[in-house]
């Protein structure tokens, strides 16, 4: 995970770090809560991108999704 760079970007094009180059952390089954997306519209296209940004190992994505409260 030292070497993990995970973005959301909003439709809006809002994007925020949700995760950037910690050591040691295990994602498995990792949950991400922001409040930079209050009161942007949930409606489009999100996108989740994920940056391996060192060679040498590799990794798996089972699944993602999204969840917005209230």
């Amino acid at each position: 995970t030292s070497d993990l760079h995970i973005r959301l970007t909003a439709p809006n094009g809002r994007r925020v770090v949700l995760f950037n180059r910690v050591g040691g952390a295990n994602l498995g089954g990792a949950t991400f809560e922001t409040s930079a997306f209050a009161g942007a519209l949930s409606k489009g296209e999100w996108v989740l991108e994920i940056f391996d940004v060192v060679s040498g190992q590799g990794g798996t994505l089972r699944s993602a999704a999204l969840s917005f409260g209230g």
